[in-house]
């Protein structure tokens, strides 16, 4: 059923709700609450004396003065108020409300619900309702949920909606699985457990009603990947013998890591295997993924094979080139280069080879999955900086061979990569460890105040032969606050800052090929000290004298991209930092950064960041969102096989259907029946691109 089906929603309210990606009642139950306000506890006046912090809270009280409401600047204004209950006064201060004197009387009484703060002994802009009303007093106490919104959505209107849908469904609209199967779990039917997430009475509701949605949700990520895993053992790789890789390993300039040679290992045994690796290579930003990819490609040439290894911008692909150039010169593999700034002349060349099956490494960006490249022999997909790729990018390269090995290289996964891996769709192998010499990167969580500081440490490192990146959220100045961190700006503060003590340029994505190559090349070769940018430079550059990365406004970026940034310093023998400026952040936004800045595991950033940002619809191609498995702690899966829904649901699958049936038993998979059965196809075939067939 549509959204429209409900009351007050016609077309336009409906456009509001799809740009949350809500479109049936299903979608609007589905949306959890991000969070509850507790308004269940009504605190008496003289109680407010004994709070030693800002607490949020619920007052019953009697309006006892109003003051002239104060116009500001623009369209601000301010109003004082007081209000009254047996025990005390408390004054409350309204920003930015003119139009509340129209609905204020003193002697009436109402409740509110706000922030109460000691210091400043008030309460600033509440929530309220007044008692007359009685429909509205019964939605605003007690445990409210609180709902993602957009421009024209209220909160009022979110939960009127939900409350509608939840009358309007049945249970056999939402619930597929048998009664066999969730009977002996004494589980609430589907519906009720709906209701209690989205309108507890208690906390202890609120657990009950996640519990019965969870072991559900758990019971089928077991099936999916248990009906991954059977598919899987049936597929066929391309056939592949272990061939010596010394000389691959003479021609290093160096000697791998032992964190390495294990991933190597690992990775190697995949591609001997009857089975098609699809693998995802976690290691942080210079731990030395690209060599075993390399690697990889030298073992599929000496077995007669194509490979592809694709990255997210040209001057990435180009750099990976002249290292394989570089690396292979003596090692007869064929190298072919394919960007959108090829000429006909070599993408005519590339496409002949690819056609007539040169058993070669080709390197490229998304121009490797255009449907003029067809491979006739294509048995090794690596996809590096995989985040900067949509999933359908990805999935068409794979589409170019029958059943190719893929590997997907990432320092941070994003949050829908994690998702693969815990369906089992994706194997996970960690790259421990950095090559020798490499130091930690210093990290700090700054506000706006410090950046005379920071240009002046800038100059520091440039007068020891060091380089500095400065990050900016956007190109171009404008009326808002943000207008004071774009690349315009920014620039014109260092030059004004610095005169012509320190080498200043600035590098956009608008800007021409030539003229992008021509700043990259003047920093890489040091004669540019300080390089402002916007994220372009996120991946593809590496300069080892580069020393220094200041983030602005990093609070509007996520925590894997933030990684990835502070990744393109510390490649270098020196010591290097990274330094993360924060606007008008967030409570949540802060903490992401001071976690970001305790912490160079890019695994543990990515789950942070996948607990933070959800793993995207996973019967959809959205790569992030929340979900109810996040509201859960479902993604526990990863790092906690022994998560109590999880133990839960296992033991009710092998009662029903055998222990078989969390291995992949064809047999024991088989006896699932429909609507259990097309829910598991579901979801493999929009999150996996499986088919049913």
């Amino acid at each position: 059923m549509e959204i429209t089906r409900l009351d007050g929603i016609g077309p336009k309210r409906a456009a509001l709700f799809h740009e949350l990606g809500i479109f049936s009642l299903k979608d609007l139950i589905w949306d959890f609450p991000t969070r509850y306000e507790d308004r269940s506890r009504i605190y008496p006046v003289e109680d407010l004396a004994d709070l030693g912090e800002k607490t949020d809270l619920v007052l019953e009280v009697g309006l006892t003065s109003l003051s002239r409401l104060i116009r500001l600047k623009g369209r601000q204004s301010i109003q004082k108020a007081s209000f009254l209950d047996d025990t005390g006064k408390v004054d409350v201060v309204f920003h930015n409300q003119a139009y509340l004197g129209r609905n204020l009387h003193c002697g009436d009484s109402f409740f509110l619900y706000g922030t109460y703060d000691p210091e400043k002994r008030r309460m600033a802009n509440p929530a309220m309702v007044n008692r007359k009303n009685r429909d509205k007093v019964e939605t605003f106490l007690g445990i409210r949920p609180v709902y993602r919104l957009c421009k024209g959505l209220s909160q009022d209107l979110r939960v009127k909606a939900v409350h509608q849908a939840l009358d309007l469904l049945e249970d056999e609209d939402l619930d597929p699985f048998c009664p066999d199967l969730i009977g002996p779990l004494s589980l609430p039917p589907l519906l009720d457990s709906f209701r209690r997430i989205h309108f507890p009475s208690s906390k202890e509701d609120l657990a009950l009603g996640l519990e019965g949605v969870g072991i559900r949700l758990a019971i089928l990520d077991l099936l999916v990947k248990s009906t991954v895993k059977a598919r899987r053992v049936r597929e066929k790789a391309p056939h592949m013998e272990g061939k010596s890789l010394q000389p691959f390993f003479q021609a290093l300039p160096y000697e791998l890591t032992p964190g390495q040679g294990e991933a190597l290992d690992e990775m190697v045994g995949d591609l001997l295997s009857p089975r098609p690796a699809n693998r995802l290579l976690q290691g942080d930003v210079g731990s030395g993924k690209t060599v075993l990819a390399f690697a990889l490609a030298y073992l599929t040439h000496l077995n007669g094979y194509q490979s592809t290894l694709m990255a997210p911008t040209e001057v990435l692909a180009r750099q990976h080139f002249d290292k394989a150039k570089a690396l292979f010169a003596d090692l007869d593999l064929p190298l072919f280069l394919l960007t959108g700034s090829s000429s006909r002349e070599e993408r005519a060349e590339v496409e002949e080879a690819a056609r007539s099956g040169v058993a070669g490494l080709y390197i490229g960006t998304h121009t490797l999955f255009q449907d003029s490249l067809a491979f006739s022999s294509l048995a090794l997909v690596v996809t590096d900086e995989q985040h900067r790729f949509g999933v359908n990018q990805r999935s068409r390269l794979q589409e170019k061979a029958i059943l190719p090995n893929s590997y997907v290289l990432s320092a941070t996964p994003i949050p829908r990569t994690l998702e693969l891996v815990a369906m089992g769709e994706l194997d996970l192998t960690q790259l421990k460890g950095l090559p020798p010499g490499r130091q930690a990167v210093d990290s700090f969580v700054l506000d706006r105040r410090y950046e005379k500081r920071i240009f002046a440490f800038a100059e520091k490192l440039a007068r020891e032969g060091g380089q500095t990146y400065i990050i900016c959220p956007r190109i171009e100045g404008g009326e808002d606050d943000l207008s004071l961190w774009s690349v315009e700006e920014v620039c014109r503060r260092a030059r004004e800052y610095y005169g012509d003590r320190v080498t200043i340029d600035a590098l956009t994505g608008p800007m021409s090929g030539p003229e992008k190559e021509r700043v990259m090349e003047g920093f890489a070769s040091g004669k540019t000290s300080i390089l402002i940018s916007t994220t372009v430079i996120e991946v593809g550059v590496d300069v080892p004298t580069a020393r220094l990365m200041v983030v602005l406004c990093a609070d509007r970026f996520g925590l894997s991209q933030l990684h990835q940034l502070r990744g393109r310093v510390g490649r270098g023998k020196d010591k290097s930092y990274a330094v993360f400026v924060y606007h008008k952040p967030s409570k949540t936004a802060l903490g992401r950064l001071k976690f970001l800045a305790s912490t160079e595991d890019g695994l543990a950033i990515a789950k942070k960041d996948l607990a933070l940002r959800g793993g995207g619809d996973p019967f959809g191609e959205s790569q992030h969102g929340f979900l109810p498995d996040r509201l859960m702690g479902l993604q526990d899966l990863l790092t906690r096989p022994d998560h109590p829904l999880f133990l839960k649901a296992e033991e009710s699958l092998t009662r029903t259907f055998g222990p078989g049936i969390l291995e992949g038993d064809p047999q024991a998979l088989k006896a699932i029946k429909d609507p259990l059965r097309s829910a598991i196809f579901d979801k493999m075939e929009k999150t996996a691109h499986i088919s049913r067939n």
